[in-house]
């Protein structure tokens, strides 16, 4: 079976207001997620790289906001990130956005002179843990460096961070190519498969949400930079390469995670065809128990949607159904109003029970 695909390649970097609009989401079966926009720029306080229920009483967390990528092609010095302020963009990276597309996964492509960055998007089922997968295709004659700037956030989803109101303790450990940030309440852990770490913690402050000041909300939030992972690749050279961002808690009611974040290619390409397996296999099993239905695109992702709002709880024999993305959670009245078509229709009956 052929996994659904969306695409958007048709001049990008002028339909800014357009694509500003797009969101994708991709969740883990724990009730996070990953989030964001078409043009990359986090339009609400609600997305994120990897938003994680790492613990039953505080509920979701914005982990990581997103990951910036800067490009250093001989001597010029290309920023691939984008971000929004009250006083506008910065830097203006979605200039050299080629293309987006879902397919199963959200995956941006940028072109900066003769080098084509690929940077794909996917969460494990069932962990706390966001990949990001790089492809780095050198057709330059000059060796290049892609640095890549973690932005955290560690706070509850319906907040937003005011360093100076609110300042963290914070622990941080950086060993080569793997960062670890303890927060007191749990972790975060940030490991690349190639390249180094350098520590230069920043903040970026005042990041602006529109879609929040729309709805009346806190609408102003700070990121933490802790430094940046560093890859050079040489003139016409191809590199495949991941960053791995795990969330953990401290507290014995949260769900367990990957008992070692994976830090080789092959562990991170097994789980990424793991993914892609368990997508395929829901239309698989949807189509075969319904041979009346002809296969249609649309009705392909409407299959894939449905999981998306089953999660497990704490207790790995509990099913719920989460209301809504971004903001809801698991409300008894809209599951037994969605049960007949997110379970009932799909044929999983031990989930509805």
């Amino acid at each position: 079976m052929r996994l659904p695909s969306l695409v958007f390649d048709k001049d990008i970097s002028s339909n800014f207001k357009q694509y500003l609009l797009k969101e994708w989401i991709i969740t883990n079966g724990l009730g996070g997620y990953a989030s964001s926009t078409v043009l990359g720029i986090n339009t609400r306080k609600y997305h994120g790289l990897l938003v994680a229920s790492v613990d039953r009483a505080s509920g979701r967390k914005v982990c990581m906001a997103k990951l910036d990528e800067e490009m250093n092609i001989g001597k010029n010095i290309y920023p691939l990130s984008a971000s929004e302020f009250q006083n506008g963009i910065f830097p203006k990276g979605y200039m050299f956005l080629k293309s987006f597309s879902v397919s199963p996964f959200p995956k941006y492509t940028y072109s900066v002179e003769e080098v084509e960055l690929r940077k794909t998007i996917f969460m494990p089922c069932e962990k706390n843990v966001a990949i990001v997968l790089y492809e780095v295709l050198n057709q330059s004659d000059f060796g290049i460096e892609l640095r890549i700037f973690p932005l955290v956030n560690w706070r509850h989803y319906h907040s937003v961070i005011d360093r100076w109101k609110d300042p963290w303790k914070l622990t941080e450990e950086q060993k080569e190519n793997l960062l670890r940030m303890d927060f007191g309440d749990g972790s975060l852990s940030i490991v690349s498969t190639r390249g180094d770490f350098s520590a230069d913690g920043k903040w970026v402050e005042k990041v602006f949400y529109r879609e929040e000041e729309k709805r009346g909300e806190s609408s102003l939030d700070d990121y933490y930079q802790p430094g940046n992972f560093s890859v050079h690749v040489r003139a016409r050279e191809n590199v495949r390469f991941a960053l791995t961002a795990t969330a953990q808690s401290r507290k014995p009611s949260g769900p367990s995670v990957l008992s070692e974040t994976p830090i080789a290619m092959y562990d991170i390409d097994a789980l990424y065809e793991k993914e892609r397996k368990r997508r395929t296999d829901l239309l698989n099993r949807f189509y075969r128990e319904h041979r009346d239905i002809h296969v249609k695109e649309w009705l392909n992702w409407m299959i894939l949607a449905t999981d998306t709002f089953i999660i497990r709880g704490f207790d790995p024999r509990e099913s719920s159904v989460v209301a809504g993305y971004h903001w809801f959670e698991a409300w008894g009245r809209d599951a037994f109003i969605s049960l007949p078509g997110l379970l009932l229709v799909a044929r999983r009956f031990e989930d509805a029970r």
